[in-house]
């Protein structure tokens, strides 16, 4: 190792890994005491670590004379009076270390070092996943640290299979983040409610023409390439029909779709997909391929929410119970996909009723379910608010972790949050950081 003196009387070595980067202090002279030949100055070093990693922190020093002695604390605590220091940050935030030095003449130094940490935290492993969907029309901060992916919603196939990106005004703004933060970032095709060309069944007309496939592949390889994502999700909701009979024909014209995407994409581009596990018909529209959509794709999010208080005759209930999640996941594996490619879809937001007959019933984030009801400890635990004529279901911290535990020990692939920006600012009330401590 090659260590560089810049005419300074001390140094800091700070060790990531393998990286070593050396920091001076100014050539402003600023004397602790009238006989200290140390050099005293405030030094912010902003790095990009992540959470868990280490960081050693070592002072050097060329005119002390004799022992050292150290004491290093981190606000106000003492935390090593070793030579030098392990740093290992459990959360990412602003840290400040404050050391002590003195020689054995008497001559001392005190700095403070102000070390931001940022990033993703050691607590995922390369085949666990949580993935966080975030609309376009948000514009909340987003908590890199708990998320693995970001899927950015959405773009538009049009009739000539080029692509519709007008909502996708924050992409570029969000993709230096993920980089920075050690997330892959996506953006996803497709999507609910009436966008442009649902009425007239734009994106199943053109993954069912031959030319006109081929040419959304190369749009969709040439978006991916030009705007640095790691990937595409397809969430494809041009269904037709319901029960067990249905006529799964349009549906599998995604096959070919899935395929000549691999085939044109790079090798490290990942291709997902959102399907619906909720209701037995919606699902059953991918019964005849998903094994080969499995095989294809990196991973498949099955949606487990909306199964009550979404059309007019729906019962009075959970519209996400473990039960929901359990019966979501298993019909795919019926189907014939493996665990490892099961991603569990989780609601941040819950279903009021308003009648007692049940209906539809109005969407309302967790967030607001937080601030404006503030849910007892019962409520909480039951994920239900029924008072002040409210009757609300919704995942708590509870359940949350009941559907995490059943991901983590049945050896699923990870969680799906819809969506990111609905959570509660509430640190212990949060559902995304009770996922991140269950993953943990």
């Amino acid at each position: 190792m090659k260590t560089i003196y810049i005419k300074k009387l001390f140094f800091l070595i700070i060790l990531l890994g393998s990286v070593i980067l050396i920091i001076s202090c100014s050539d402003d002279t600023n004397y602790s005491s009238p006989d200290l030949v140390l050099v005293t100055s405030n030094i912010e070093t902003e790095l990009n670590l992540r959470v868990d990693e280490e960081v050693i922190l070592s002072l050097d020093f060329e005119n002390a004379v004799g022992q050292l002695s150290y004491i290093w604390s981190i606000d106000g605590t003492i935390v090593s009076k070793d030579d030098n220091y392990a740093f290992q940050p459990t959360e990412s935030g602003q840290f400040s270390i404050d050391v002590y030095v003195e020689d054995a003449e008497g001559k001392y130094t005190n700095e403070i070092f102000i070390l931001k940490v940022v990033g993703l935290p050691h607590v995922f492993d390369s085949n666990k996943v949580v993935v966080g969907y975030c609309p376009s029309y948000k514009t909340d901060t987003i908590e890199w640290d708990k998320i693995t992916h970001l899927i950015y919603t959405y773009v538009y196939p049009k009739e000539d299979g080029t692509l519709d990106t007008s909502d996708m005004h924050a992409l570029a703004s969000y993709v230096t983040q993920a980089k920075a933060n050690n997330v892959k970032i996506l953006v996803s095709i497709g999507g609910f409610g009436f966008y442009p060309g649902r009425d007239t069944r734009i994106f199943t007309n053109v993954i069912g023409d031959d030319t006109k496939r081929s040419k959304l592949v190369q749009n969709i390889n040439t978006f991916i390439r030009d705007n640095q994502l790691d990937g595409i999700d397809i969430n494809y909701q041009e269904l037709i029909g319901g029960g067990e009979t249905v006529d799964n024909t349009e549906t599998n014209k995604l096959l070919p779709f899935f395929r000549e995407l691999r085939e044109a994409l790079p090798s490290e581009s990942l291709i997902t997909s959102y399907v619906t596990g909720s209701y037995e018909w919606a699902a059953y529209h991918f019964r005849d391929i998903t094994a080969e959509m499995a095989s294809v794709l990196d991973f498949i999010s099955v949606m487990s929410f909306d199964n009550l208080g979404s059309w007019p005759e729906s019962a009075l209930g959970p519209h996400s119970s473990i039960t929901d999640a359990q019966n979501a996941l298993n019909r795919y594996i019926e189907f014939g996909a493996p665990k490892s490619k099961l991603v569990l879809g989780l609601p941040l937001y819950g279903r009021d009723f308003l009648t007692a007959s049940g209906g539809v019933a109005q969407v309302i984030t967790y967030a607001d379910i937080v601030s404006l009801y503030s849910p007892t400890e019962s409520e909480f635990m039951e994920g239900n608010v029924n008072r002040d004529g409210h009757n609300i279901f919704f995942d708590s911290q509870e359940i949350v972790s009941q559907k995490v535990n059943y991901v983590k020990d049945n050896e699923f692939r990870g969680i799906t949050l819809w969506k990111l920006g609905q959570d509660t600012s509430d640190p212990n009330l949060s559902l995304l950081k009770d996922i991140l401590n269950q993953f943990n």
